[in-house]
């Protein structure tokens, strides 16, 4: 999703969610996920879903 729609998502003007953004992404709960020109797509981490996303390997036998 970009910046400026999650910005309407959580009811901020796009100058305080940039000046923000760095803050959350510090913080562990937002993760850039692609860029795509001079946009920049972000998704919520691990810590912000409860979810493990590390997918373990094993050997296959």
């Amino acid at each position: 999703m970009p910046a400026a729609e999650l910005a309407k998502l959580v009811g901020l003007s796009s100058t305080v969610f940039s000046r923000t953004r760095r803050q959350v992404i510090e913080a562990g709960w937002l993760e850039e996920s692609e860029r795509l020109a001079h946009i920049r797509y972000y998704r919520l981490s691990s810590k912000a879903t409860g979810e493990n996303v590390v997918v373990e390997f094993r050997r296959a036998t």
